[in-house]
């Protein structure tokens, strides 16, 4: 089946820019009131570095007695003191508020992303199988480290500088025009060559992370790919093509990586060679406006001066903010695509509810067709399993075992007929109710990285240690975990390293045995067990199997004579249906089978 991979268009359009800012400004409402008093908070902090601005007039003009009619020594001393604690007041009050507005900005941020870092979880554990399996690993484990640090990266640090920067040179803009309005308007035609350069930069900035975002993807999936798969790599010799892999994944990233790099770093650049043409030119305007129009003086020149280096330095950081902030927005759009995909309803309104089940099993002209493929998987299958009855799967490989089994607890919904438990739609029932009456026991038992214990309460969560040793000891655990040196507290390791095949195993018939379920689903649970367990194991199984509905996929003799009745898959279709002896006694295609497979003849 073919794997989904999202691929963006060259550039992120106007379009779904502003969708995406809009879904996350309407995620940041709730934190309302907290970024209104960090805004508040800013605008103190954006408001300090005008305060040399202020000052410079008084200091040239009275204090160092640049204008006409200078103060006396006394007056001009005051007036410096005066002039110095403004300043101090005015920075160590912005800096109060420049705290203030980093941390309450900062706490809405993480907060929004925190919460969109556990939906993103929940949304991907209820996706739907099918939807799971057009993703790669790599590309939902990218969502989670590169697309949120994308995001924790400018709610944090450039969104406040980015406000505190605005204020400052919105401040600054103001007291050009007050200080002298020609030399503000003047300056003022360098503005739109100024937007055009940021614009196309931040144009730029947003194709380049598209790439850059998808170029981790891929090689976070070849990492997972090889960290799951090192003993086929070994076993088969292919260490250096999975290096070469890599390695080629790892390039294309690393040049995705350094052309963003290269964008984000002209930028800044190409902005202060713009500023610094404007102050120039200004530099000579506002020489001319003290020598031949004496409109001003040396003081106010100065403050001018300063007004344009406050105004340009918070527009030369800002283009960083902005390329900053274009990446967060690639980010969130990224994360709202896996938020947006669809998810199983565990308990959907209206939903039948399925409290006392008895296990009947009935399949009525079902079919089912993978997503992407054109050939159905199964082709209208219908048969009846009474409760309590165990039906054997047995058939060659691809022949739709597996697929049957999963239309069960509805890993898959059926694209034509339908699944009935109790002579119920399966469709219609509460898919918590349905999933809590059958359990399932894997042929590669998926363990958790915690206790021995703690796999086995997986099944039943409220269970007493009581009856997980009872459960354990009835699936054959205790015969080896009563040996490990911490017991039922020892830890197996991720997906049960350190255990063996056929433990693992067991581990994985005990927590259904715990389950209870009235639905047990086997694929050839005892396929990883020596005979030697296979035989401690069989009388656990002759118990856990009475009173339950239980579907085998069998691959051995001794699994397929427990089985009361016999389904034969091939090509997706039930070919044959009865029992061991009687199909045996037909002759057909699961009495070949059984000569090739089980007699060795």
């Amino acid at each position: 089946m073919k794997r989904f991979r999202y691929r963006p268009p060259e550039a992120m359009c106007s379009v779904e820019t502003k969708e995406t800012l809009r879904r996350l400004a309407r995620e940041a409402r709730r934190y309302a009131g907290r970024l209104a008093a960090a805004l508040f908070f800013a605008v103190l902090a954006g408001l300090g570095p005008l305060s040399y601005a202020k000052a410079l007039n008084p200091l040239f003009n009275d204090v160092l007695g640049a204008s006409h009619g200078a103060l006396s020594v006394a007056q001009r001393l005051r007036e410096l003191w005066i002039i110095i604690a403004f300043l101090l007041a005015a920075n160590v009050i912005a800096a109060a508020a420049q705290y203030c507005a980093s941390y309450l900005t900062a706490w809405s941020g993480q907060r929004l992303i925190a919460e969109m870092r556990a939906r993103l979880f929940e949304r991907i554990v209820h996706f739907p199988l099918a939807e799971f399996d057009r993703w790669r690993q790599g590309e939902l484990f990218a969502r989670f480290e590169q697309d949120l640090q994308l995001m924790t990266d400018a709610v944090s640090i450039s969104l406040p500088q980015l406000t505190q920067n605005t204020v400052t040179f919105v401040g600054a803009v103001i007291g050009m025009f007050v200080t002298d309005w020609r030399m503000a308007l003047f300056l003022f035609i360098f503005v739109p060559i100024v937007y055009a350069a940021v614009a196309r930069f931040s144009s730029l900035i947003t194709t380049g992370t598209h790439r850059a975002q998808e170029s981790i993807a891929d090689l976070s999936s070849t990492l997972i790919e090889a960290l799951g798969s090192v003993r086929t790599i070994k076993a088969f010799g292919r260490e250096q093509h999975e290096l070469a892999r890599f390695t080629n994944r790892n390039e294309a990233y690393f040049g995705s990586y350094m052309k963003l790099t290269q964008l984000l770093l002209t930028q800044p650049g190409v902005v202060s060679i713009l500023m610094l043409v404007a102050f120039l030119a200004i530099v000579v305007v506002s020489a001319l406006e003290v020598v031949v129009f004496q409109r001003l003086n040396i003081g106010q020149v100065f403050q001018f001066w300063t007004l344009v280096v406050l105004a340009s330095n918070p527009l030369n950081r800002g283009a960083n903010f902005v390329g900053d902030l274009a990446k967060a927005t690639v980010g969130a759009g990224r994360i709202f695509t896996v938020l947006d995909a669809p998810v199983e309803n565990p308990a959907a309104p209206g939903a039948q509810r399925l409290l006392a089940p008895c296990g009947e099993v009935s399949f009525a002209e079902v079919s089912f067709i993978f997503p992407g493929t054109e050939e159905p998987a199964l082709r209208q299958i219908s048969f009846a399993a009474r409760p309590g009855e165990t039906v054997a799967l047995v058939g060659p490989s691809g022949a739709g075992k597996t697929t049957l089994v999963n239309l069960i607890p509805r890993f898959y919904e059926p694209t034509g007929g339908r699944v009935m438990i109790d002579g119920v739609d399966a469709r219609s029932l509460s898919l918590a109710d349905l999933r809590s009456a059958i359990a399932l026991v894997p042929q590669e038992p998926q363990l958790f990285g915690e206790s021995v214990e703690e796999n086995i309460r997986y099944g039943r969560l409220d269970a007493t240690p009581a009856e997980i040793r009872r459960a354990a000891e009835l699936a054959n655990v205790t015969e080896f975990v009563d040996e490990l040196p911490d017991g039922m507290a020892t830890h197996v390791g991720e997906r049960g390293v350190r255990l063996s095949g056929g433990q693992r195993q067991r581990i994985a018939i005990a927590r259904a045995i715990l389950r209870d379920p009235r639905i047990l689903i086997l694929d050839e649970a005892t396929s990883a067990l020596d005979s030697h367990s296979e035989r401690l194991i069989a009388q656990a199984l002759d118990h856990l199997l009475a009173g339950r509905t239980t579907f085998i996929i069998a691959h051995r003799l001794s699994t397929i004579r427990r089985a009361t009745r016999i389904l034969y898959l091939e090509a997706g279709r039930v070919i044959e249906e009865g029992s061991h002896q009687d199909l045996l006694a037909r002759n057909g295609a699961y009495a070949r089978l059984y000569a090739v497979q089980f007699s060795g003849t």
